[in-house]
């Protein structure tokens, strides 16, 4: 059991009570004593100070924030892997150890349960009791006008919202959907130029780009002086590779956008002036009178990329919703309302979206983004042009709106806006979390008064506050976030065994049995793999009714950010040998980012067949795939589901699950009843299988997190050498004609 010392006369705001594991080896072994704790650069940042006698045998330590009493909203918790500790700081070789706790209740005994995982499986948590002291809010969120509180309703997929604003010194606010605050900036910055990016907060301050951890520390990642940057604005979004900055220069006023990794390296720049006239000289217009450099004429508030095309989407308030080439910055398409100034001239009209009846063009837009299915989404803030002439039509009304983007017609159609009656002429925004989830902030409406509104997929509004406000300074921008799991990584310098290329192959049918395969890449840098769904070249290997023509669409979370039907010949493919056998089959070449990852393979206008859903690891670098999951349908003879994963440099321990029955948990409404599994090497022979679960390593699974719900479901846990293997998922009812949807999952057990 873990064991905790109090030194006497301890702070009486902190009380321990600890619970241990079955079974718990190491965490016997270890004790964990409590030295002190160092209040937070604000009441709602901790840090508990701890020595473990044994630090080479921890692996994790996670806290989690219980909620309010009364609340519904998921307990805010974070996963320090111990290598992430030791490289800030936080741990040592003498087993000194700082557990920062962040997203405390202010002026509350907050509960916090701290859980110790160690290296061989097992546990220990502690409960821990937190006093925190009054937060002196500079803002007016602890005195909104509720008109609707939070509901009971647990459908909204998100909790947690970050507030750009420019009210305090204390940018940016985060805010759970109770209407609490959680957090909220140490840099002494104030600024709505903001994002949530890599587990940490990036702001604007003048010309330099600051990083804060979610524990306070801040630093400058970033200064672009040299650039001739004096300020960077109004909003700061997720780009291809990292964040696109929209900023300042001596010459250039709200026009120029910078993509700049995590660490504040530029990446690419992109001079709207430059582009809007080398495309109207080309276009046969003089761009002297719309392009006035040193004057607002374009109005950047802010970005979005759209992997799908490779697309930068700009919002220009005073014109139009611009598409760019990512990588030549060439003009692909412009949406906005034709009365405005930039129609009048030929050479951009030849590039504008036709708007059908019914649906309406943004005018004075804000907040574009990219949907989990590759709509265009912004909200209508209905305010014409202040620096262009004509300027356009104004509204008397603002609207969240979604557009479907057609290149091929050259249209963009309204498919979704949200009504409710309110004004709010600048600032402002919209976005959409898990499908048909939506946060929408007008940032001032007539009041004045900024209010936040969130919608769950079914249209109900789950709650609604207003606040106070004279202009867009209380919340410029709000953004869903996730503080319920958040997991802190490092890159690791070496690596044992390693998952590079993977594969699933099953019967492609129609809605749920299309087959998804899932993979999770870790550390810090980005990694290019290659996604492949082949359909008319497996033929060869003997199998009839092959998928004819096999669609691959690939999503980060719900966000849809590479999709493909017929591939495109490309230098990765050519050069790594992985161009398809048949030029109906598909394949993207992607760089990602560490994250999850689902690749869906389908069949062209619903067709069916056998189709291979595979993932090649081409970069060679120091991120790593560490887990692959395959779901598809099984029933008997050869209509079994396979995944296929190769085994790198040494020797690697895996855990392989097939899951069926707690798939209904999830909407599958025909779950496979009884599934096995067997891993085969490359010589066919089967070398390790499991029918239930429970059967020949319960205490190993347990042990490793990783017991399953149903102990009907398969699972095993074997060490590998190098190779290829196949992992296949069975139906044990198969004589009774039983079918249904499974789930393989297979994880590179040295990284969890």
């Amino acid at each position: 059991m873990l064991y905790i010392s109090l030194p006497i006369g301890f702070l009486a705001g902190l009380i321990f009570a600890t619970a241990s594991s079955v079974n718990a080896t190491l965490a016997d072994q270890t004790t964990v004593t409590f030295i002190g704790r160092v209040e937070g650069a604000t009441p709602f940042i901790q840090q508990l100070n701890f020595v473990v006698n044994q630090p080479a045998n921890l692996k994790t330590v996670q806290f989690t924030i219980q909620p309010k009493p009364g609340s519904v909203t998921r307990p805010l918790s974070a996963t320090y892997p111990t290598a992430y500790l030791s490289a800030r700081g936080f741990l040592d070789l003498a087993g000194n150890l700082k557990v920062p706790v962040f997203g405390l209740y202010a002026n509350f005994r907050n509960s916090v349960t701290l859980r110790y995982t160690f290296s061989d499986g097992s546990f220990n948590e502690t409960t821990v009791l937190i006093t925190t002291t009054r937060y002196a809010d500079p803002c007016s969120y602890r005195d909104p006008t509720v008109v609707q509180a939070r509901t009971s309703s647990t459908s909204l997929s998100y909790d947690y919202l970050l507030l750009k604003n420019e009210c305090s010194d204390n940018s940016p606010t985060i805010m759970d959907t109770d209407g609490a605050i959680r957090w909220v900036g140490t840099s002494g910055t104030s600024n709505a130029a903001t994002a949530f990016f890599d587990n940490a907060i990036y702001i604007g301050n003048s010309a330099q780009l600051l990083r804060m951890e979610l524990d306070g520390a801040v630093a400058v990642v970033g200064d672009y002086r040299n650039l001739r940057v004096t300020e960077l604005h109004h909003n700061i979004d997720p780009g291809k590779y990292g964040l696109l900055l929209e900023v300042d220069t001596a010459t250039d006023v709200e026009s120029i956008i910078l993509e700049v990794d995590k660490d504040g390296n530029l990446l690419k720049a992109w001079n709207m002036a430059d582009i809007v006239s080398a495309a109207m000289i080309a276009g046969g217009d003089d761009p002297s009178t719309f392009v006035r450099r040193g004057v607002n004429w374009f109005h950047n508030n802010s970005c979005a990329y759209r992997a799908s095309d490779d697309t930068l989407i700009v919002s220009s308030r005073e014109n139009f919703v611009i598409a760019i080439d990512y990588q030549s910055g060439a003009i692909k398409w412009i949406l906005g309302d034709t009365s405005k100034a930039w129609y009048q001239f030929p050479s951009l009209r030849a590039f504008a979206l036709t708007v059908p009846a019914g649906s309406l063009a943004p005018i004075g837009q804000h907040a574009v983004s990219i949907t989990y299915n590759d709509k265009l989404l912004l909200f209508d803030n209905g305010n014409n042009s202040r620096t262009q002439v004509p300027p356009g039509i104004s509204r008397t009304f603002a609207y969240p709106r979604k557009y479907a983007i057609d290149l091929v017609n050259k249209t963009a159609t309204e498919i979704f806006n949200y009504d409710q009656s309110t004004v709010s002429e600048i600032c402002s925004s919209v976005y959409e979390d898990a499908p048909d989830n939506y946060l929408i902030d007008y940032s001032i409406a007539r009041g004045p008064f900024a209010e936040i509104v969130g919608l769950q997929a079914d249209g109900q509004k789950v709650f609604d506050y207003k606040y106070p406000t004279p202009s867009c300074q209380e919340i410029f921008n709000a953004f869903p976030l996730h503080f319920d799991q958040i997991r802190f990584q490092v890159e690791a310098p070496d690596f044992a065994g390693t998952l590079t290329n993977i594969s699933g192959r099953d019967f492609v049918g129609t809605g749920n049995d299309v087959v998804i395969g899932g993979f999770i890449i870790t550390g810090s840098t980005s990694k290019e793999v290659v996604v492949r769904g082949l359909g008319p070249s497996l033929a060869q290997f003997g199998l009839n009714q092959v998928l004819s023509d096999p669609i691959l669409s690939l999503y980060s979370g719900s966000q849809l950010i590479a999709a493909n039907d017929d591939y495109v010949p490309s230098a990765q493919l050519v050069d790594h040998g992985l161009i398809p056998g048949n030029a109906r089959e598909s394949g993207i070449v992607v760089m990602l980012n560490p994250g999850s990852y689902t690749a869906v393979l389908r069949g062209k206008n619903g067709t069916a067949g056998f189709g291979l859903l595979e993932v090649y690891d081409i970069s060679g670098a120091a991120a790593q795939i560490i887990n692959v999951s395959i779901r598809g349908r099984v029933e008997s003879a050869n209509k079994v589901l396979i995944g296929g994963f190769i085994v790198a440099t040494n020797p690697m321990e895996v855990i392989v699950r097939a899951s069926g029955p707690t798939l209904a948990n999830f909407g599958i409404t025909d779950p496979l009843t009884d599934p096995a599994v067997a891993v085969y090497n490359s010589n066919g022979t089967a070398v390790v299988s499991n029918n239930n679960w429970k059967e020949t390593q319960q205490v190993e699974l347990t042990n490793a997190g990783f017991a399953m719900v149903d102990d009907r479901e398969a699972a095993l846990l074997a060490i590998l050498s190098p190779g290829p293997y196949t992992a296949i998922v069975t139906d044990q009812l198969a004589a009774i004609d039983s079918h249904g949807i499974a789930l393989l999952e297979v994880y590179n057990a040295g990284t969890q």
